[in-house]
């Protein structure tokens, strides 16, 4: 760069891309955690209807079958004798306003032979 073409504006802009680069890399490095052998994930749930469960069956690798009622939202459940797939991830928490949401997300996570505390 000459002098007539480095300007504050264009130094801002030069160092605020450099600072940016910069501070992306420095994340780079946590990416390869999850190929070291003792990788594991922990799922907490804020919400068990239909989705939340449903989802939370996918993040374990788990065949769900969809069922849907004559009235209301669809719903999520494990198929009998459904297996994980993802063995290093583990629900720790679940948390829903409804009790029977609840109770009917941890008897889906017992079906895949998964319990929370």
């Amino acid at each position: 760069m000459n002098d007539r073409n480095l300007s504050r504006r264009n130094f801002l802009q030069a160092s605020a891309a450099t600072t940016a680069a910069a501070l992306t890399t420095l994340r780079a490095p946590h990416v390869h955690a999850a190929f070291s052998e003792n990788f594991q994930v922990n799922i907490g749930l804020i919400g068990c209807g239909g989705r939340g469960t449903g989802a939370l069956l996918d993040a374990v690798g788990a065949g769900t079958k969809i069922i849907y009622p004559e009235s209301g939202y669809h719903t999520e459940e494990a198929e009998e004798g459904a297996t994980v797939k993802y063995k290093d991830i583990q629900v720790v928490a679940l948390a829903d306003l409804f009790e029977n949401r609840l109770e009917d997300c941890h008897r889906n996570l017992k079906k895949i032979g998964r319990s929370i505390p």
